[in-house]
């Protein structure tokens, strides 16, 4: 069976096969997704409030597998890591305190037809697909694929190939508490997303990463990280001068080992 090979990016040695979830493999999950969804749906929005924070629960008693596997496939030091699930953690408790507000019906106005009354009542799309990239993998899938399991839907999740094993081991968290086929993870690369758009009924998230290096050869990219090591000699001696406003800039470029982006306007 086809596999993914998810590597340490400190030492580029596997850390994980991952079986490819095929276009066979990604109808089956969107099939019973969409056999649990209904009974999701149907189920009040405290009790699903209540099985989500649950859910934060077992994440958390798998915080260290989880804080390994996403050191190890992002690169990212310690501080990075704990704040993507300190993300995750943050997301459930904000949905949790606000989703029967927001998804209770909303009463608006009928002019001009006077004396009838108006309501808004929220349904759930079925089934949602996240497709995100690897760049914040916990932020920036399983906090895509929350408010969709607030609201009702089914929610398949499919994790770049580049970093999928934090998102995974949270959904395999999670699944100890949902019920079955609610939510689910996908590994695969283009053909596994491209199954999945065309099962979904709507697609929450997808996120497309790109950089000044993206395309270029292996011969342009080591000159350009060369450069880029070259510059931040130059720059590195310069920040203990500067006032602290822009000294934290100048800090926040080099935050998250290359993977967020920052700007300053002047």
């Amino acid at each position: 069976m086809p596999a993914i090979s998810v590597l340490d990016k400190a030492t580029s040695h596997v850390i994980a096969n991952l079986p490819i979830d095929d276009a066979h493999a990604v109808h089956a999950a969107a099939n019973l997704a969409r056999s649990a969804q209904p009974a999701w749906a149907a189920l009040a929005v405290k009790e699903r409030v209540r099985l989500l924070k649950l859910a934060r629960k077992e994440m958390l008693k798998d915080k260290d597998k989880i804080q390994r596997a996403l050191a190890q496939e992002t690169g990212k030091v310690p501080f990075d890591v704990i704040g993507e699930m300190f993300s995750v953690c943050q997301d459930i408790g904000h949905y949790s305190r606000r989703a029967a507000k927001w998804l209770r019906p909303r009463k608006v106005g009928t002019f001009p037809l006077i004396g009838k009354k108006g309501l808004i009542y929220y349904q759930p799309y079925g089934l949602v697909g996240v497709i995100a990239p690897w760049n914040a993998p916990l932020t920036l899938a399983i906090g895509d694929a929350l408010p969709a399991l607030y609201a009702g839907n089914a929610v398949l999740v499919k994790p770049s190939e580049i970093t999928p094993l934090a998102v995974k081991y949270t959904i395999d968290a999670f699944n100890r508490v949902l019920p079955p086929g609610v939510l689910q993870c996908l590994i695969g690369e283009g053909p596994t997303g491209a199954a999945l758009v065309d099962q979904v009924e709507a697609l929450e998230d997808l996120a497309l990463e790109a950089w000044a290096g993206w395309g270029a050869s292996s011969d342009d990219l080591e000159a350009e990280i060369a450069a880029a090591a070259r510059a931040f000699d130059d720059l590195e001696w310069a920040i203990a001068g500067l006032d602290r406003d822009v000294r934290d800039e100048v800090t926040l470029w080099f935050f998250g080992t290359g993977q967020d982006t920052y700007w300053m306007e002047g």
